[in-house]
């Protein structure tokens, strides 16, 4: 309960300007100060996580689209699918 109220202005600015890269030193901040996360650690995982984040999302996307061409039992050569990515 604790870590929930500590991490409460992180929240809302994140519900305010969307998950990005943009609310990261508000994060860091609250992590380091609040919680006493070490600061190497926060400003490697952090920036990291947000990166990945952000690739994981394009690929599932990616792979939706070809997984519902091949429901559809349409049949993908390596040009459809380098056009999907």
């Amino acid at each position: 309960m604790l870590c929930i109220q500590k991490l409460y202005i992180r929240n809302l600015l994140i519900l305010v300007l969307n998950p990005s890269s943009a609310s990261l030193p508000v994060t860091m901040s609250c992590l380091e100060d609040k919680n006493g996360i070490d600061q190497r650690v926060s400003r490697f995982v952090l920036p990291i996580g947000a990166t990945i984040n952000m690739d994981g999302t394009a690929l599932y996307e990616a792979v939706a689209a070809i997984w519902i061409a091949q429901m559809h039992g349409s049949k993908l050569n390596a040009g459809n699918v380098i056009a999907i990515r």
